[in-house]
């Protein structure tokens, strides 16, 4: 039920052992309607080359299972991961100037590549779960240096092709990071 780009309440009906959504190469602008859905198995959710430009709070809160979201190559500016469920503890800020959304950050991979994303903020509340963070091809110029201040089991940091011009935070990378 993808009518003007969106997603609604209900699109997906009662999937109780789906575990893996892919939506990606659609023209989806909105996601809000994923909130609502019963979605609570899906482990993987790939919405990368659609149109979606913001993420509201609140959007996957009732994916406690995701693990991996893939959202490259949209035109997301500001991404902001908060502190929701029981295991959530990294809240990090990606942002622009108009634009706001939400991720979970329970993620063991979170992919917002080729999108508008200009700066990253952070503000820590315990450990992050995070192992593959790919924010290439935005529009980078820096990064906080304590960026990785909870990211104990980063292992693949992928920064290319971005702007950067200050590397600061070269010293804090976490001893965890394989590729970067």
């Amino acid at each position: 039920m993808l009518v003007k780009h969106f997603l609604f309440l209900g699109s997906f009906g009662d999937l109780p052992e789906l575990k893996q959504l892919d939506l990606s190469n659609n023209k989806i602008k909105n996601v809000h309607g994923l909130s609502a859905s019963n979605l609570t198995t899906i482990k993987s959710l790939d919405l990368r080359f659609n149109s979606i430009k913001t993420l509201n709070e609140g959007t996957f809160d009732l994916m406690p299972n995701l693990r991996h979201l893939y959202l490259s190559s949209n035109k997301l500016s500001q991404v902001r991961i908060l502190r929701k469920l029981r295991i959530l503890n990294q809240i990090m800020t990606f942002s622009c100037q108009f634009l706001t959304g939400a991720v979970p950050n329970w993620l063991a991979s979170l992919d917002l590549s080729k999108n508008l994303i200009e700066k990253v903020t952070v503000g820590s509340n315990g450990k992050s779960t995070l192992n593959l963070l790919d924010l290439s091809s935005n529009n980078l110029e820096s990064l906080p240096v304590q960026l990785f201040a909870d990211f104990d089991h980063l292992e693949k940091f992928d920064l290319s092709n971005n702007m950067l011009r200050n590397m600061e935070f070269l010293p804090d990378l976490p001893k965890s990071l394989l590729e970067l």
